[in-house]
């Protein structure tokens, strides 16, 4: 989601925008269920919001939050059973932005998990799996590399950890 005035020209000539707010999104074509929607700050990566929000007769709606600069929305791709719930894993990605060198990518799981780290572009379609596997709980740090055929941009990690997810904004410059 983008504020279309919050762009170089328009904030030199008037300053900052106002805030966009009161705005929803409506998506069809979407399996009824229970998803979990994720806000993120384009300009920090920041998760600024994170609902459960449920699809009927196949149509996401979903209030935007107040919009100043551009926000990114990831909605969990697979519907959440009524008893699951979904808990947010922090991570941390570093160096952030990229140029060529590995990405260390550092989280704590709370119990043994079979472990799924994807890069997604900015539409959430894969690019790359990083790591499928079992870890152990506790503390890991691994060193990726991202794919040397990529273009710059912007792209997601994303992490999937049994009901831990996370989803952190990486740049990439080339």
């Amino acid at each position: 989601m983008l504020n279309a005035e919050y762009n170089h020209v328009f904030v030199k000539a008037n300053g900052a925008p106002d805030a966009i707010s009161n705005a929803v999104l409506t998506a069809g074509n979407m399996q009824n269920g229970l998803y979990l929607a994720k806000w993120f700050d384009c300009q920090t990566g920041t998760l600024l919001q994170s609902n459960p929000v449920t699809v009927t007769n196949q149509t996401l709606i979903l209030p935007i939050p107040e919009l100043i600069w551009d926000l990114a929305l990831v909605v969990d791709g697979q519907a959440l059973g009524t008893n699951e719930s979904v808990q947010t894993l922090p991570v941390s990605v570093f160096p952030n932005p990229v140029k060529d060198d590995p990405v260390t990518i550092s989280f704590d799981l709370a119990q043994t998990e079979s472990t799924e780290i994807v890069l997604l572009d900015a539409s959430g379609l894969l690019v790359q799996s990083l790591f499928l596997g079992k870890l152990a709980a506790g503390a890991h740090s691994m060193s990726v590399q991202l794919a040397s055929n990529l273009p710059s941009g912007i792209y997601w990690l994303q992490v999937n950890a049994g009901k831990q997810r996370a989803a952190k904004a990486i740049g990439l410059i080339r």
